[in-house]
């Protein structure tokens, strides 16, 4: 990069950064999605110098605890503290992949398009303001591969590259274990850079079996020290479940498959849209008709997935973008989401997700015929990040009927980075890549504007259950919603946390809700706008209509 090039990358960061920090208020002292059960332990080991976890966690979590607890023993435990650490990570994640770009030795524009991308999801800058694990592990795995990546162009095995690639790897494997797949993919893709050796494969088989290990040794210390959390197997469960209904032909089981992987295509399109005019640019160039078989094959993808109730923003296609915006639902009253925006958004999705696929597929037909070339070391990477994102998205996609959003972010970035290495970004216009900017703009200011929204909508929330609480209502009485349910009752029994039930919407003597329904009573009501202001929504505190009988 050019100095030049440098001062317009680094001032755009910053303005970032203070996008990301200044745009509105986002301090509250609640919890946010499910980072409840992952912010807990570090307030009882903050505030009361005890080690214990709840029982929603399904992953050995080790490495964000350590962050959140250094980062709250020097600036304070809260919500909010811990928010900006996440935000923090989020930017790291978003370096990370710009040197990622760079090793891949993309132009110098394309590489700040990607490191940008992520801020153009809703689904990544919502997760930034929380505690939750998605960001924490993007962050770690683009670090990894960062140094895997750059340890393929050295000729002594890698180095120190590569031993602070396995270093960061291994903290990814202590956070989350589907990280996994990047030491399962290592294994395949480093041949490919240096040509296949024993002693290479040997090495990489040991950090295979290195992290499984350390990822056993953690859960066999969790168990001894606290307990395993209630949910700890969930997911292995499911994934367990999946493959018994393969063996036995469970064919509503397998319906649900298909389900999940037609909400998880089009997750993937949805995050990889802001670069849909190079996409359609490299499918025009080579003949207008893929173009429209790309929108013939969405328009099938988008009508199979309404018709099984697989369609993006139906209610049952994640837990972070939804039709009231972004957050999941978590009390009653939720708004019906019009079946035609219900299809826009999920052919939108799928349409990009096809442009995907023909651009990729052209750029490989290419590089095979010799028309392009690009270094084994390079071929090596693209390989790297394809196979580590197929393989963490995977266990998602098959076994869970309801494939969060979520889980789609870190596959989406890394198979972006991939995809934009195999396309020949060389006779792309300056057009395109400006309009691929500007979506990502325009996608980064309505990330930010829906975050605020949610922000607002969980003061609300939280100040009607205030309100209620300094009333002399007890906190036990309120239903108040997913996280304020299992929230109350882990802090009221931090002893019994791991080994809990999960609580879910339960009949108490006050609730909180959206719509109350034919004979409740309405004790309280709290307003809040969204879009900007440009609408006002009202939450009420109601007596259940059985409860006042």
């Amino acid at each position: 990069m050019t100095r030049s090039q440098t001062a317009v990358a680094a001032t755009i960061f910053f303005a970032a950064v203070l996008a990301l920090f200044l745009s509105f208020d986002f301090s509250g002292d609640y919890a946010i999605n499910d980072d409840w059960g992952y912010s807990t332990p570090v307030r009882w080991w903050v505030v009361d110098r005890q080690r214990a976890l709840t029982h929603w966690q399904s992953m050995p979590l080790l490495s964000q605890l350590f962050l959140g607890v250094a980062w709250a023993e020097v600036f304070g435990f809260s919500q909010g503290a811990l928010r900006q650490l996440n935000l923090v990570l989020a930017l790291t994640t978003c370096a990370a992949v710009f040197a990622c770009a760079r090793a891949l030795a993309l132009p110098a524009s394309i590489c700040l398009l990607c490191a940008l991308l992520p801020l153009a999801s809703p689904i990544f800058v919502g997760l930034s303001y929380s505690f939750m694990t998605d960001v924490p592990t993007a962050a770690l795995v683009a670090l990894s591969l960062l140094f895997l990546i750059r340890s393929f162009s050295r000729h002594d095995g890698g180095g120190w590259d590569y031993a602070v690639g396995v270093a960061f790897l291994l903290l990814a494997v202590l956070l989350r274990q589907t990280s996994l797949a990047l030491a399962l993919a290592l294994v395949l893709a480093e041949p490919v850079a240096r040509g296949f050796t024993l002693r290479g494969f040997a090495r990489n088989l040991a950090v295979v079996v290195g992290v499984a290990a350390a990822y056993l040794a953690a859960t066999a210390l969790l168990r001894e020290q606290v307990g395993l959390p209630t949910a700890y197997g969930a997911k292995t469960d499911a994934l367990v479940g999946f493959f018994g209904d393969i063996f036995t032909l469970n064919l509503g089981a397998l319906r649900q498959t298909l389900k999940a992987l037609l909400v998880a295509s089009a997750n993937y399109g949805l995050f990889a849209l802001a670069i849909l005019p190079i996409l359609l640019e490299v499918l025009w160039r080579r003949g207008g008709r893929r173009v429209l078989i790309a929108a013939g094959a969405a328009t099938g993808l988008a009508v199979a997935s309404l018709a099984v109730d697989a369609g993006i923003l139906s209610g049952t296609g994640g837990n972070m973008l939804t039709g009231e915006g972004l957050g999941p639902r978590t009390i009653p009253g939720d708004v019906q989401v019009n079946v035609l925006d219900i299809f826009f958004v999920t052919a939108v999705g799928h349409f990009v997700l096809v442009c995907s696929v023909l651009a990729g597929a052209l750029g490989l037909r290419d590089l095979s015929n010799g028309d392009r070339d690009i270094e084994r070391e390079t071929g090596a990477a693209v390989l790297l990040l394809a196979l580590t994102a197929l393989v963490t998205f995977a266990p998602h996609a098959v076994a869970y009927a309801a494939v969060f959003d979520r889980y789609a972010l870190l596959p989406s970035i890394l198979m972006v980075l991939a995809l934009l290495r195999i396309i020949d970004l060389d006779a792309i216009s300056k057009t395109s890549i400006r309009l691929s900017g500007a979506l990502v703009l325009a996608g980064f200011a309505l990330s930010l504007a829906l975050a605020a929204d949610y922000f607002r909508w969980q003061d609300a929330r939280y100040s009607l259950i205030g309100q209620l609480q300094s009333e002399g209502v007890a906190a036990e009485d309120i239903d108040g919603g997913f996280e304020y349910n299992n929230l109350e009752a882990v802090l009221a029994n931090p002893r019994d946390a791991v080994s809990m039930s999960l609580i879910n919407p339960v009949r108490r003597p006050l609730r909180l809700t959206r719509a109350p329904e034919p004979g409740d009573e309405i004790v309280a009501m709290e307003s809040y706008t969204r879009f900007l202001g440009a609408k006002t929504v009202k939450i009420y505190a109601v007596r259940p209509a059985d409860v006042v009988q």
